[in-house]
């Protein structure tokens, strides 16, 4: 711990560096609380981090707020499936149904979550499969905010791995062709699942599932892309920035049901003394005075974004 924090604190001295990745693939909760109790003294220099945990218990609502304080901003967690049946097949020593309580605890302590979850493991099968997409929707109500995130994506055979050193165990037909390149990382499609899903059927359900996802978080990642990245370099600075002040953007209008999706989203930000604003025709500058005459003016049952549309489209025909 010592090292780490005579790192951090010369990083901060030779180049004001704050905003840091922790790039172990598995943090233990105890392992950040040490972190924390080792950086306690050196608060005044407002480190950020974001980092990759394990969904474990010891992530509890003390050890959460306590490592929210040292300046962690955004766990990423390899769910990898909402399945029990997948999880066990592969080992992967977490329990379904612990999960929530832990994403819970990261949200009263402020930190921000990604969850990464694959389609189409090894003899998987589609009703396994369909339990991570169940996951999702069980959780909405932790995961839908904007600092949050998460990804789907069609199951990869990796050299390194036990799915690859005992593939007739698992079912796993490997392609000759495909060890007989140079560099091989992965063996991409070149390899057939005897007892699961096909590649097909993986690559449908992956569609499935984003699709549904974009329409169940639509109000913060409906778009192509999400307006709070989910990439680890950028979200620690996101969260920094909007660290105690609400996130304005969404890609959904509020009580306009289904009809209308777009980005950004209606959204005001002070400027000195004019307002910009925002809406899905896009965005322009107005004096503080103006904004509010035409917002109190506005006729009975009308929305802000019915305002913010009047004030870009008024202001884009002059």
């Amino acid at each position: 711990m010592e090292q780490i924090v005579e790192d951090l604190r010369t990083l901060r001295a030779r180049f004001g560096s704050r905003h840091f990745e922790i790039t172990d693939e598995a943090l233990p909760p105890r392992f950040l609380e040490h972190l924390a109790d080792a950086l306690e003294p050196y608060g005044a220099e407002r480190f950020c981090f974001v980092g990759y945990g394990r969904l474990e218990r010891g992530f509890t609502p003390e050890v959460c707020r306590k490592i929210a304080r040292m300046g962690l901003k955004k766990i990423f967690f390899g769910l990898e499936s909402g399945a029990q049946e997948t999880l066990d097949h592969m080992d992967k020593g977490i329990r379904v149904a612990e999960v929530p309580e832990v994403l819970e605890n990261c949200r009263e302590a402020g930190i921000d979550i990604h969850i990464f979850s694959i389609v189409g493991f090894p003899q998987e099968s589609e009703r396994n499969a369909r339990e991570t997409y169940a996951f999702f929707e069980r959780n909405a109500e932790v995961l839908n905010r904007p600092g949050n995130s998460f990804d789907v994506h069609p199951f990869g055979l990796e050299l390194r791995t036990a799915y690859f050193a005992e593939a007739k165990d698992m079912g796993v037909l490997i392609s000759p062709a495909a060890l007989s390149k140079d560099f091989v990382v992965g063996v991409g499609d070149e390899w057939f699942n005897l007892f699961g899903l096909t590649h097909a059927e993986v690559e449908r359900l992956a569609a499935e599932f984003n699709a549904g996802l974009k329409d169940l978080f639509r109000r913060y990642h409906g778009a192509p892309e999400h307006l709070w990245p989910g990439f680890e370099e950028y979200a620690v600075l996101y969260a920094d920035h909007y660290s105690g002040r609400p996130f304005p953007y969404r890609t959904e209008f509020s009580g306009n049901g289904d009809a209308v999706r777009w980005s950004p989203a209606v959204a005001t930000e002070r400027e000195g003394e004019h307002m910009r604003v925002m809406s899905r025709y896009g965005e322009v500058r107005v004096d503080q005075q103006t904004y509010r005459s035409i917002e109190a003016g506005k006729p009975a049952g009308q929305s802000r974004e019915w305002v913010h549309d009047l004030i870009v489209r008024g202001l884009a025909t002059l």
